[in-house]
């Protein structure tokens, strides 16, 4: 499988387009700021209008062997999976990823404000190339500052889209690999991907609802976009923790009212729109009733195998309740529960209920085995 790597180049001219799949002449740049004059051919699926000729970009994809028809030979071609327009880094995401490629190596918060100070938005290139320049202007070992060049060469590959990204989440409490995993997901696009929507993030281990909304809203989104209504309803259901798998849909709507304070709420459009992404699901018997998806199907499920296990007919247990040792009380009830197919052992706290059950699951085995009931 080939590796993913980033690349900046000028795109020339469009040279051959079949539908949406087009051939551009481009120009790559080098680390120095220069344009290395020997063009190569990219491979960008996009309309007439997504590429500007004469324009920066920083892409997304692989190098691919192809066989130029006209002389026969074989040549490299950059088949590009995404793009974005070039930009110059800013002053969060540059310190953000100087701030990995120092630590263990001597260069902490204060030398990475130097760097940045000294270089602006170069500052990653500077460290990487030039160790000597590095060391003496930061005031570190000439060690130190091949380590750090030796970690941003190894990284170079993806490097601005990572500092992207970590200009998205610096300080922002996300996981440390949430960056790699957009990456891989979603190329060089992932902080746009992202920007647009934060709520793709709870995919993401170890980010939930609480810290994608946040982001939503650092970002200046609408508080009161339906998508984010919807959202905050299922989250209202999906983490109560009452222990009840149905809500009145009024507690649904008041958890949309609460969560968008200060916005017009539309709890009727919002559920509708939850349930329509399969979110939630809605059940009526003279009132509405909403619960998160994946809950309610487990409900319906486990209510349809009892009532299977109800139509069937059973002589009696193959055991005798008298000779299990428990209490009067727990041996009363287990004979309660034992009348038929589908029994229920109740009981408050601490009365016994997973000793009885216990003590009855090793008598049946001691008798005809788990496997013959």
């Amino acid at each position: 499988m080939a590796t993913n790597v980033e690349l900046t180049a000028i795109i020339e001219r469009e040279r051959i387009r079949f539908d949406e799949v087009a051939i551009f002449d481009a120009i790559e740049r080098t680390g120095e700021g220069e344009w290395d004059q020997r063009r190569f051919s990219v491979k960008i699926n996009c309309t007439v209008d997504d590429i500007d000729p004469g324009l920066t970009y920083r892409l997304f994809g692989h190098w691919s062997n192809y066989t130029n028809k006209r002389t026969g030979s074989q040549e490299k071609q950059f088949v590009c999976k995404t793009w974005v327009r070039a930009q110059p880094h800013d002053r969060a995401g540059t310190m953000a990823y100087l701030r990995r490629a120092g630590e263990g190596n001597g260069v902490g918060p204060a030398r990475v404000t130097q760097a940045w100070e000294a270089w602006g938005s170069d500052a990653v290139a500077m460290c990487r190339e030039n160790p000597e320049i590095v060391a003496k202007t930061l005031k570190i070992t000439l060690e130190q500052a091949q380590r750090i060049s030796r970690w941003l060469e190894r990284d170079r590959d993806v490097e601005a889209a990572t500092i992207d990204l970590l200009s998205l989440f610096d300080g922002r409490g996300f996981p440390r690999n949430i960056v790699r995993d957009l990456i891989r997901e979603y190329g060089n696009r992932a902080r746009e991907i992202v920007e647009r929507n934060p709520y793709i993030l709870m995919k993401q281990v170890g980010v939930g609802f609480n810290r994608a909304d946040q982001l939503w809203l650092q970002l200046g989104l609408p508080a009161g976009r339906l998508k984010r209504q919807a959202l905050c309803a299922w989250h209202a259901i999906s983490s109560d923790s009452s222990g009840h798998t149905w809500f009145r849909i009024e507690q649904a709507a008041q958890a949309i009212h609460a969560a968008i304070s200060g916005a017009t709420p539309n709890p009727v459009k919002a559920l509708r729109l939850a349930r329509r992404a399969g979110l939630i699901e809605v059940y009526r018997n003279g009132e509405t009733w909403v619960a998160e998806k994946a809950k309610g199907q487990h409900e319906v499920s486990i209510a349809e195998s009892i009532a299977q296990l109800q139509a069937r007919s059973i002589d009696s247990w193959p055991i005798d309740v008298t000779s299990i040792q428990v209490s009067d009380h727990q041996r009363e009830q287990l004979t309660s529960a034992m009348a038929g197919p589908v029994g229920l052992l109740l009981g408050g706290p601490g009365t016994g209920k997973t000793y009885t059950s216990a003590a009855l699951i090793r008598a049946i085995d001691s008798t005809v085995g788990i496997d013959h009931v």
